[in-house]
């Protein structure tokens, strides 16, 4: 059998309520924290990447957290 489909638990309401509460969590400083979580939808929707506020969030970050929920990894390497 082959199955090509979103299940119930993959559904993008998981996938923000997973983000967002880990990203809550993994914060390191409880005034970033709750900055984040004093935020409306619209209110963080409105932020640009690399703005003050996710440079906040990004100096708040724990390295394996970032890591987790990168939307990429990148490896660069070189030919010796």
């Amino acid at each position: 059998m082959l199955l090509l489909d979103t299940l119930p638990n993959q559904t993008p309401d998981f996938t923000i309520a997973w983000i967002m509460r880990a990203l809550a969590d993994g914060l390191t400083d409880p005034l970033v924290r709750d900055e984040l979580l004093g935020m409306t939808v619209g209110d963080l929707i409105a932020q640009p990447p690399r703005g003050d506020f996710w440079m906040r969030i990004d100096a708040a970050t724990p390295p394996a957290t970032a890591n987790m929920l990168a939307c990429g990894n990148s490896l660069v390497a070189r030919r010796l």
